[in-house]
């Protein structure tokens, strides 16, 4: 990145005085500009050398693919379009590519065809991504209206809000602040007039208030390591027992969609943990353990953990 510098004129002592602070202070102000840009700056050119011709050649070829698959789900052949499906998802991943809207489409298919707990699965998946799709939010409650399916207990507003970006866009935006409040925090030493130091304070509180809101959405964003012994039930008639039996006694029914968190694997079952009450409450419902069939559970997320980190 170009930097400009620009001093002061020279005509006479007179105008050097009366001109050397305010254009030292430009010049300040634009580098200061510079160092907080400079993370955006590097990420694109990063971005841009990451993207040879061949990769937007592939990127080309999938987007025609799921063309192909939507046009087949607009036209009712459900069959067909999740076969293009389910054949582009394996493709993208081989490429190292995941899509939302892929996702999305996938639900479409699951839903159309009466498969509602892999159709909550998939819409799950896609909400993953920021900025969720209001059509994906408002299928999943639908689902969840029409099965009952369990959810663990969440915190909506923060989810809703860190949605909005990916864990790497909140850790830029705190680089940036911290950028903003090292660079104006030494030039408020460097100029010792108040116009200059009120407004390179001015700065280092936007710069704590951005860093503050970045940290708070890189918290609150789901990593790897928070879902990876997630699974979604899809089988309409699932159940959790006692003991790992069908003779055993029953603890719960589990609907289409249901979450729940893997504690212990035992040859065909799988010991489970899920919340029975109002997910958005923590205290209108408690945990709630016991054996689960393997065939009745899919992973939330089997794939590769830089999708989410």
């Amino acid at each position: 990145m170009r930097v400009s510098f620009y001093t002061a004129a020279e005509s006479g002592p007179e105008s050097a005085s009366t001109s050397t602070m305010p254009s030292t202070l430009k010049t300040w102000l634009r580098l200061l500009a510079a160092l907080v840009l400079l993370p955006l700056a590097w990420g694109g050119a990063a971005l841009q050398a990451a993207t040879p011709a061949a990769d937007t050649e592939n990127s080309e070829e999938l987007a025609k693919r799921y063309e192909d698959a939507r046009v087949a789900f607009e036209k009712g052949d459900f069959k067909k379009a999740q076969y293009l499906s389910e054949s582009l998802l394996k493709d993208s991943l081989d490429k190292g590519k995941v899509s939302p809207q892929l996702f999305q489409l996938m639900g479409h298919t699951r839903y159309r065809q009466g498969d509602l707990g892999r159709a909550a699965l998939w819409y799950m998946r896609a909400a993953l991504f920021p900025p969720p799709s209001p059509e994906t939010v408002q299928n999943l409650t639908h689902i969840r209206g029409k099965t009952g399916n369990l959810a663990f207990s969440a915190n909506h507003v923060g989810d809703q809000y860190s949605s909005l970006l990916t864990r790497p866009q909140w850790m830029r935006i705190v680089v940036i602040s911290l950028w903003a409040i090292v660079f104006s925090t030494v030039l408020c030493f460097v100029f010792r007039s108040a116009a200059a130091r009120t407004l390179f304070l001015l700065l280092i509180l936007l710069g704590l208030v951005g860093g503050s809101l970045g940290i708070i959405g890189w918290r609150l964003r789901p990593t790897f390591n928070q879902v990876k012994d997630l699974a979604i039930v899809t089988s309409p008639n699932a159940k959790s027992y006692t003991a790992a039996s069908t003779t055993a006694g029953r603890v719960i029914d589990l609907p289409p969609g249901s979450q729940v968190r893997k504690l212990e694997e035992r040859g065909a079952w799988t010991y489970v943990e899920t919340w029975s009450g109002d997910p958005s409450s923590k205290d209108s419902g408690q945990m709630i353990r016991g054996w689960v069939q393997n065939d009745a559970l899919s992973t939330f997320w089997p794939f590769d953990a830089k999708y989410l980190d």
